[in-house]
C-alpha cells in the first residue's frame, strides 16, 4: 500500500514554532533556578600558579579541568606571575613555553627559604592596584603559599591590603617557611575547599594541610598532581562552596561600598 505524505500546513508551522517557544522558555526557567542566590558580582580570586610555572600556564591548566558554568560563572580569576624567574629546569617544559616563575627560593630539601618576604609584598601590591579580591586560589607552590598566606593573616592585619575571605588550595600542603609557622598553631578559621587527587605525589602534604583547617571542603579525584577534572558531585559541592563565600560577602558588605563599586 502506498504511503501518503501528510502536507504540512501553516497551522502545523504555527504549532511547532509554539512548541519551540515553550522549550525554550522552559530552559531559561531551569537556568535561572540553577542562579537563584548567585551574586551579580563574582568572586575576585587571585592565583598563584605552580611551581615554575607562570599565570599564562594555570589559566590554561584551568581551562582544560572543564569546570563548567556552574563553578566559572561564580568566579573572576585574575593570573599573576611570580616575581622571581626560574632558576632551574621546570618539570612542564616540553609541555608549556617559557618563562617559568618562582613565588620564593628554597634549597633543595625545602628546610632554607629565601625572599618570601619580597614575595608577599609582591603579592600585596598588586592587590592593592588591582583588587579587591575576595580569595585566593593556588595550585603546588601557590597553594603551599596561599595557604600559608590564610592562616598568618590572623596574626598580622596588614599582612594583605584586605583579609583572604576564602582559599582554594590544589595539590597543596604545609609551607616550610618558619617565619610564619605560627600560622598553622591553631585551626585556621579562613574557609577553604582543598582538592586531593589519589595519584597525587603531593596527596601526604594536602592530607595534612586540611587537618590545620576549621571545617575544610575537600574534593577527591582519581589523578595526580594536576588541576584537576571533576565528577558531578565535586562540581555540585564546589559550586555550593562558592555560592557560600558570595552570600558571605555580601552580608559582610556596606550597601554604599558596593554602590561605590557599581560606579
Amino acid at each position: 500500500m502506498e504511503s501518503r505524505k501528510k502536507k504540512i500546513t501553516g497551522q502545523d508551522r504555527f504549532d511547532q514554532a509554539l512548541r519551540l517557544r515553550a522549550l525554550e522558555q522552559i530552559d531559561i526557567l531551569v537556568y535561572s533556578v540553577a542562579m537563584a542566590g548567585a551574586s551579580d558580582r563574582p568572586l575576585h580570586v587571585l592565583c598563584l600558579h605552580g611551581f615554575r610555572t607562570s599565570a599564562r600556564i594555570m589559566e590554561r591548566q584551568v581551562g582544560l579541568a572543564r569546570w563548567g558554568a556552574p563553578v566559572m560563572d561564580l568566579l573572576k580569576l585574575s593570573y599573576l606571575d611570580a616575581p622571581f624567574p626560574a632558576e632551574g629546569p621546570s618539570t612542564v617544559q616540553g609541555f608549556f613555553e617559557p618563562p617559568f616563575y618562582e613565588w620564593y627560593r628554597t634549597n633543595n630539601d625545602f628546610t632554607e627559604f629565601y625572599q618570601v618576604e619580597e614575595c608577599i609584598s609582591y603579592i600585596s601590591d598588586y592587590m592593592k592596584s588591582h583588587g579587591p579580591f575576595d580569595g585566593l586560589m593556588g595550585f603546588s607552590q601557590g597553594a603551599f603559599l596561599a595557604g600559608q598566606l590564610a592562616g598568618y593573616q590572623r596574626l598580622k592585619e596588614d599582612l594583605l591590603p584586605t583579609p583572604i575571605k576564602f582559599v582554594i588550595l590544589i595539590g597543596g600542603g604545609m609551607s616550610g617557611y618558619k617565619p610564619m609557622s605560627a600560622a598553622y598553631d591553631t585551626p585556621i578559621k579562613c574557609p577553604s575547599l582543598h582538592t586531593i587527587g589519589r595519584k597525587d605525589f603531593n596527596r601526604p602534604a594536602g592530607e595534612t594541610l586540611v587537618t590545620k583547617f576549621e571545617n575544610p571542603v575537600i574534593l577527591r579525584h582519581p589523578h595526580g598532581h594536576r588541576v584537576p577534572e571533576l565528577d558531578n558531585d565535586s562540581i555540585a559541592e564546589f559550586r555550593s562552596f562558592l555560592l557560600k563565600m558570595l552570600a558571605l560577602r555580601d552580608e559582610d558588605e556596606d550597601p554604599k561600598e558596593h554602590l561605590e563599586k557599581s560606579t
